[in-house]
């Protein structure tokens, strides 16, 4: 009966004309506008050495100091000027300058902050920079600031070794198209409303006879869930295959891990979309415009159409970073690309399987309290 409902739901899903042109075409064309739109910024001669400022007075000499040595390790991407806060401004506003950087306490430790006034990509690039070295930070630190700590974060190779690149040649344009297959990943919420209204028998004439098939409904729901899950794996493959080698998009040499991800990130898509299917009481059209708008609103925190917005997202709400898969799964992308230890990686993929256990959890229960009085 498993395979029998199993094979029946793949025919409904190919079937599904909407559901094909947002889950597989419309990333696609996304990407060619994508693509138009960055077409030259990747060139050789778009990346010089980049002017920023840091600002440096009394009040945080001491912290400023900590971060000199580190940055002098960037003097071949950076090009600093480390003057007072009015000065910074100045400078920023006469365009001498891509951003500045500032030193702030956060949770007792010294962190880089970035300010910018326009969205380019040396602001793109900056801001790459400044989340590597805070993130090495965290990880010396380890705890609250002291003296002891404090002499570690001195030893320019200690941090840097924490934020080591894969070696892979940069490409700051990427991380646009990453954003795609994250959204591509959250549009498999129109499969999981779709797995819904076949199995809740007040959906529709085949969710009636769904519900009379003398296999249990769990069991009905984990055969139509895998065919959910096979169609929307396979549609993610070809959406990275077709932005690797068609748009020619740099992902890293660790293709097999990038797959991992992406077949995760659009099974928890589904399982975000049958909690919603589950849980709302409204109509198919509605539940259908909600998974459209959080999976654009996730599109939008994770850098899509604001390549900023990632980074002040992270800066004023970092919760939203951890319950956002387009984030996530963005951010998997980017470790795999930068980082050679797979630690930061495997966060991600914990996030999202807590993400799709959690939805799954919701709706299995709801599903199971569902009773009718007659079908």
């Amino acid at each position: 009966m498993f395979k029998h409902i199993y094979v029946n739901s793949l025919k409904i899903f190919l079937r599904e004309k909407n559901t094909v042109f947002w889950l597989l075409l419309f990333p696609m064309i996304l990407a060619i506008f994508f693509k138009m739109a960055f077409s030259g910024l990747t060139d050789d001669e778009s990346f010089e050495i980049i002017p920023v400022a840091v600002v440096c007075d009394e009040e945080n000499e001491e912290a400023v100091n900590i971060y000199k040595g580190i940055l002098s390790g960037l003097k071949d991407m950076l090009d600093i000027t480390y003057t007072d806060e009015k000065g910074a401004d100045k400078l920023l506003d006469e365009g001498k300058i891509s951003a500045y950087l500032t030193v702030e306490y956060r949770e007792n430790m010294p962190m880089l902050s970035m300010t910018i006034k326009e969205n380019l990509i040396n602001q793109s690039i900056v801001k790459e920079v400044t989340d590597k070295i805070n993130e090495g930070v965290r990880l010396v630190m380890s705890g609250s600031v002291d003296e002891n700590r404090i002499s570690d974060l001195m030893n320019v190779e200690n941090v840097l070794n924490n934020v080591q690149l894969s070696g892979e040649k940069q490409d700051f344009i990427a991380a646009w198209f990453y954003t795609i297959l994250g959204m591509a990943a959250m549009y498999g919420s129109l499969i999981g409303l779709t797995i819904i209204q076949m199995i809740q028998a007040n959906q529709s004439e085949e969710a009636m006879r769904f519900n009379l098939a003398p296999a249990s409904k769990m069991k009905g729901f984990s055969a139509v869930f895998a065919a959910g899950a096979t169609v929307h794996s396979v549609n993610m493959l070809l959406i990275y295959l077709y932005l690797r080698y068609i748009m020619n998009i740099n992902f890293g040499s660790r293709q097999g891990y990038i797959i991992l991800a992406s077949v995760i990130a659009g099974i928890t898509g589904i399982a975000v979309g049958a909690m919603i299917g589950a849980v709302l009481k409204s109509g198919a059209n509605t539940k259908l415009g909600i998974c459209l708008a959080v999976s654009m609103l996730g599109s939008y925190l994770a850098g899509m159409m604001d390549n900023t917005m990632k980074y002040r997202v992270m800066q004023n709400a970092p919760a939203v970073e951890y319950i956002n898969p387009v984030g996530i799964l963005t951010d998997a992308y980017l470790k795999l690309f930068y980082y050679k230890d797979l630690s930061y990686f495997w966060w991600d993929i914990v996030n999202l399987l807590v993400i799709m256990a959690v939805c799954m959890t919701v709706t299995i229960f709801v599903l199971r309290r569902q009773r009718y009085d007659n079908i």
